[in-house]
């Protein structure tokens, strides 16, 4: 159907710029694609799309791929002592297409959309110490932080650091921000054995 003339087509090939694939196609007036939802034949799949760039295949077998989907890992860039401010992962390990939504100069990660995240980081006690963060949230671009989440107290003993893990789930609306904070101790953290994770989930 047409109205306005934007179109919902409804096609045997060339859905989306897609290639040879049934699906249907919703173009604006100047007949620029909008997205297209199609089946892939090569694959048995079926895929939306936004212009002609996929953003979420469903398989054969019911699983949901997001290749576009926010997920993102830092780690540090050598040996780093904290007692005090924000941690910071200021090395790239991967960002998922190119999201920059980490600042690795403040440790600040900015929610680019609504939705549902699993941050995790990674952090050492070091000897005959102990080390705490904290996981804080700003809704008002980062004019103030509050804290959301007290991970646990990890303590080295007198011969070697101890490590903690910290995963936990929580609502961004676009734009919040996010960062981990030394609460207790000397927090240390160390190239390749540790890490700072975001993921959109949800």
């Amino acid at each position: 159907e047409s109205g306005n003339a934007q179109t919902i087509e409804i096609k045997a090939k060339n859905t989306g710029g897609a290639g040879s694939q049934p699906g249907l196609r919703f173009t604006a007036p100047n007949n620029d694609n909008i997205g297209a939802v199609y089946g892939d034949v090569n694959s048995d799949s079926l895929i939306f799309a936004t212009g002609t760039v996929e953003r979420l295949k469903i398989s054969p077998d019911g699983h949901v791929i997001k290749p576009t989907n926010l997920c993102l890992s830092y780690t540090a860039s050598g040996s780093t002592n904290f007692s005090s401010g924000t941690i910071i992962y200021n090395t790239l390990v991967f960002d998922v297409n190119s999201s920059g939504a980490y600042n690795t100069s403040t440790g600040v990660f900015t929610a680019p959309v609504t939705g549902v995240y699993l941050i995790y980081h990674e952090y050492y006690a070091p000897t005959n110490s102990k080390a705490m963060t904290e996981i804080q949230k700003s809704t008002n671009g980062g004019g103030s932080f509050s804290p959301i989440k007290y991970t646990p107290r990890v303590s080295g003993d007198d011969t070697d650091y101890d490590a903690n893990g910290c995963s936990f789930i929580t609502q961004l609306n676009a734009n919040d921000q996010i960062k981990i904070i030394r609460r207790e101790g000397t927090v240390h953290i160390n190239n390749t054995y540790t890490h700072f994770q975001v993921q959109l989930i949800q």
